[in-house]
C-alpha cells in the first residue's frame, strides 16, 4: 500500500518537474516513479512483509 501511494506521489512529482527547466533527461522524469516503486518493494524506504501462506500449496476444502 505504501508502495502504491508512493507510485502516485513520484508521478505527479516528475510531471511537475517536467514543467520546470532542469538538466535531467525527460527518460530519467519518466523512470523516477518506477525506480522509487521497485525501492520501497525492495525494503529499502520501508519494511515490507510477506504473505504468510508464501510456500503453502492451495487445498480446496
Amino acid at each position: 500500500m505504501v508502495a502504491a501511494f508512493i507510485f502516485g506521489a513520484a508521478d505527479a512529482l516528475q510531471l511537475s518537474l517536467q514543467l520546470f527547466e532542469n538538466t535531467l533527461p525527460p527518460q530519467l522524469l519518466l523512470a523516477l516513479p518506477y525506480l522509487l516503486t521497485i525501492l520501497a518493494m525492495s525494503g529499502v524506504v520501508g519494511r515490507t512483509l510477506q504473505p504468510s501462506a508464501l510456500t503453502q500449496p492451495y487445498r480446496k476444502e
